[in-house]
């Protein structure tokens, strides 16, 4: 049985400024938590879920506090946060994709 839940599609816009250039960065982040107990679907205990709006914020939390260096980092810290800060958490997985912006230039 396969107990993972998550959220899909978290997305986070950011500005990574550059001197005077400054760049529209957009990532769409897809995040599963696996518990360590399945009492959920057992007996119907949702006690250890961790909501899935709370993974959504915690996902834009950490943007703006750690920033994101780059799609492989950010995708470690949000792994870390969850592994660490929830001891019923037995694995965490983070899909990130970035979407290409272009710059508009003066004609």
């Amino acid at each position: 049985v396969r107990t993972g839940y998550g959220k899909n599609a978290v997305r986070v816009l950011f500005i990574r400024r550059h001197g005077r250039h400054h760049y529209i960065v957009e990532l769409k982040a897809n995040v599963e938590i696996t518990l360590n107990s399945r009492k959920d679907y057992l007996s119907g205990d949702n006690s250890d879920i961790i909501p899935t709006d709370t993974i959504k914020n915690t996902v834009h939390a950490l943007a703006k506090i750690k920033g994101v260096k780059t799609i492989e980092q950010f995708s470690l810290d949000i792994c870390h946060h969850f592994l660490t800060s929830f001891s019923h958490v037995l694995k965490a997985k983070v899909y990130i994709e970035e979407a290409p912006w272009r710059r508009l230039e003066k004609v």
